[in-house]
């Protein structure tokens, strides 16, 4: 049986217990990885795994930019098969911004519970952001800063397909549902997808969620959706 969740942190007596209470009050297969992992040994964790492979990274003594890069060094376009959260986060380090904006899924405070921790977990394996209201509303307000927001010198042709798929991209539907909602299968999603990410320049679906409030907020308004 394949891990679900992978803690990656050199501090192997403190996550340890983190590790095993996992194990026991979500009842899901959890590693601890004690060294900082390359590229090609956070490939096996998510590559051919149809279930989502949750990544928690101790941010104690690293940065955001260091650990993407191990965990997306080609920056590829393609939605990555790992849910990588950061946890042991000091809320004075103010790093919502740029984690969103680098993919990561959700943040966890050092000052926060255990049943907190779990709830978190639990959204984020099921396609959810673990981050407060407030700094998602405050991200997506200043994403029309040059720094922030994706790539962008004009708004590329999409097909109307590309634009159904990419509204449903920002509401938060996974491809399975984008398949089943459409009733095409899973394979031509992605390749929607993928293609989706190269028009609009964007490494992941959170950027493609924000590129989409800015670009395509009427369809999403006609449609009764909302990012």
């Amino acid at each position: 049986m394949y891990p679900k969740i992978f803690i990656i942190s050199p501090y192997r007596f403190q996550n340890t217990a983190l590790m095993y209470t996992i194990q026991k009050e979500l009842d899901m297969v959890c590693t601890l990885c004690t060294d900082k992992l390359s590229s090609a040994g956070l490939e096996p964790l998510g590559a051919e795994v149809a279930e989502p492979r949750l990544v928690l990274w101790d941010y104690l003594g690293h940065d955001l930019h260091s650990i993407w890069n191990v965990v997306n060094p080609s920056n590829n376009a393609q939605p990555n098969p790992l849910l990588v959260a950061l946890f042991n986060v000091d809320r004075k380090a103010n790093i919502e911004h740029q984690a969103l904006q680098l993919g990561m899924r959700g943040i966890f405070y050092n000052d926060q519970d255990f049943e907190l921790f779990k709830r978190g977990i639990d959204a984020i394996l099921r396609g959810e952001l673990w981050y407060s209201r407030k700094d998602l509303s405050s991200y997506i307000l200043d994403g029309t800063s040059p720094a922030a927001s994706p790539q962008s010198s004009g708004k590329p042709y999409l097909t109307p397909r590309e634009e159904e798929i990419l509204t449903m991209i920002a509401c938060g539907k996974s491809n399975i549902e984008i398949a089943e909602n459409l009733y095409i299968s899973p394979s031509t999603v992605k390749t929607h997808v993928y293609n989706i990410f190269q028009k609009i320049n964007v490494p992941n679906r959170i950027q493609a969620a924000l590129w989409t409030v800015q670009h395509l907020s009427p369809v999403m308004h006609a449609n009764g959706k909302h990012a």
